[in-house]
């Protein structure tokens, strides 16, 4: 797991913005800026959006740096609100090098603080990333079934405790009665 966060003062995000006319498109796309300007407070919405940009980075272990664009990097929101990122171009690239394949990303704001943490979960490596054989994947059915058996014991274990205390409840209520 790639984990980064990152906090900035909501003053920066105005300051950067009234001293310089092309901060907006430099760092965030044309779908943020909508967001963003469509609400009430909008430079804390800005500044939640650059402190996931730069938690993002710190999640992938390089800062801003290289080919990197602050806008591959798209904080967007769900129907229920949920904050949720896209990745393009040399961040997309990077991350899919390091096999990233889940996301999870959450957003606060203050008057006068706004805070972001990233977290990126990589998919485990077949075998030197070649084509997964047949007998890769018959190894990794044995390890699945491993894990299936597991489960099972553990729901069994905690359903026998939650009979075993149905059974103590049912006889504390037939005492009484």
């Amino acid at each position: 797991m790639y984990v980064g966060i990152d906090i900035i003062e909501i003053k920066r995000i105005e300051r950067l913005f009234s001293a310089n006319e092309g901060f907006l498109k430099k760092i965030y796309t044309e779908n943020e800026v909508a967001y963003c300007n469509g609400r009430k407070n909008k430079y804390q919405h800005f500044a939640a959006r650059f402190a996931a940009k730069e938690a993002m980075f710190k999640a992938l272990g390089t800062g801003w740096a290289g080919t990197m664009k602050w806008t591959d990097i798209e904080t967007l929101n769900d129907e229920t609100g949920r904050p949720y990122l896209n990745l393009y171009g040399s961040v997309k690239e990077l991350a899919d090098k390091k096999n990233i394949n889940s996301i999870a990303v959450s957003l606060s704001h203050c008057q006068d603080y706004a805070i972001a943490e990233v977290h990126a979960e990589a998919v485990a490596e077949l075998v030197d990333e070649r084509i997964a054989t047949k007998q890769d994947l018959k190894e990794l059915e044995i390890i699945l079934k491993q894990d299936v058996k597991q489960l099972e014991l553990r729901l069994t274990i905690r359903l026998g405790a939650m009979m075993a205390a149905s059974i103590a409840i049912i006889a504390a209520l037939v005492k009484l009665l």
